[in-house]
Parts: C-alpha cells; structure tokens; sequence
C-alpha cells in the first residue's frame, strides 16, 4: 500500500515531466549548486504537502465535504494533469517566457519548481484524496512517508537526468518518459474516481 502510494506522488510530483525545465532554470550552475537548487525544491515540495495531508480532515470538516466527493474530485484533476502530460501539451519554451527573468537570475529552487511545478493545487487536491479515500487505512503517517520518498525520488531523477539528458534532445526524451507518466496517472483517475462513487452508492 505504502508502495503504491510512492508510485502515485511520484508521478503526480512529474518530476520526469519538469526535467526540462530544470535543466534550463539550472543552466550553467555546477552539480554542487544542481543539488541545493533541488534539494530545496523538494523540500518545499514536501512541507506544502504535508501541511495539507496532516490538516486534510479539519477542512473537509470545516467546508462540510464528504471523503466520497473528494475522491472524485480529485480524480478529476488527476485525470486532467495525465490527459495533458499524454498529449504531450507542455512546451518548455512557453512555460519559461512566463518565468520572469529576475526569478531564473536568482534561486529558482522554491519559485517556481518547488511551488507550483512539483506541489501545485492538482497535486494538494489529490494527495488529501488519497488521505481521505482508499489508502486512509495508511494514515497520515503513512502518506507523509510516501511524500517524503517520493520526494526523493523526484529530485534525484532531476540530479541524474539533467546530467544524462543534457547531452542529448532534451525535447524528444522528455516528450517520451511524460506520455508514459500520463498515462499511468490517467489510469490511477479512473480509478480513484471509480472508488469515489462506489463509497457514495
């Protein structure tokens, strides 16, 4: 269970998707600073996931929301994160003109690839979901676990692929390991939204 809770925030986190990115945001820096840059990120990454995941009940309570609903919902944006990590439909050269150029001239590692390139509102919605839904039984010890390692995994696919990718087409490798991520989490929708409305019959 804590596995497939790894494997669900690991691709949600699509640090495999973001590489790109990073590469370009990191441009020029050594592997040493690579690290920092990373290390932060996913640091941020973590703690804003964390504090949703361990508060997730007070606000369902509070908004008077039901675990069923939150499943749905949240395999609804799921669905949307893997439909356009399907198609494809992120482009790097876009995604950095809306980068202003005083953050990339300065630490990038909290704005914008901890927050909201690895954590962004999909990727609170979801998590809560997976805390309020099916993997409950974890707890939130265990899904903050599964974040923690996730995590990890995230930034060390960043450290190795900007080392190994940056030496050949970015574009076309990227594009590849972004179609396969979608189609995992397009699947992993369907099936939290499939749980959501069993629990609401």
């Amino acid at each position: 269970m804590v596995m497939k809770a790894v494997v669900t925030v690991f691709l949600l986190l699509n640090s495999i998707g973001t590489l790109p990115i990073f590469i370009a945001l990191t441009n020029g820096t050594t592997f040493r600073e690579r690290a920092r840059i990373a290390c932060v990120a996913g640091t941020a990454a973590v703690v804003l996931l964390l504090g949703f995941v361990w508060s997730g009940s007070m606000l369902l309570t509070f908004f008077g929301l039901s675990i069923p609903a939150f499943s749905i919902g949240g395999g609804i944006i799921l669905f949307r994160i893997g439909s356009e990590m399907l198609n494809a439909s992120v482009d790097l050269d876009r995604a950095l003109r809306h980068i202003p150029e005083s953050i990339t001239r300065r630490s990038s590692a909290i704005v914008p690839l901890g927050i909201p390139l690895l954590a962004g509102p999909g990727s609170i919605a979801v998590v809560m979901g997976l805390t309020m839904g099916k993997m409950r039984d974890l707890g939130p010890s265990g899904i903050s676990l599964a974040i923690a390692i996730a995590a990890a995994a995230s930034i060390a696919v960043w450290l190795v692929g900007s080392h190994l990718i940056a030496r050949i087409n970015i574009k076309s490798v990227s594009e590849l390991l972004t179609r396969l991520s979608g189609f995992f989490l397009v699947v992993l929708a369907v099936q939290m939204v499939l749980n959501g409305w069993r629990e609401a019959m």
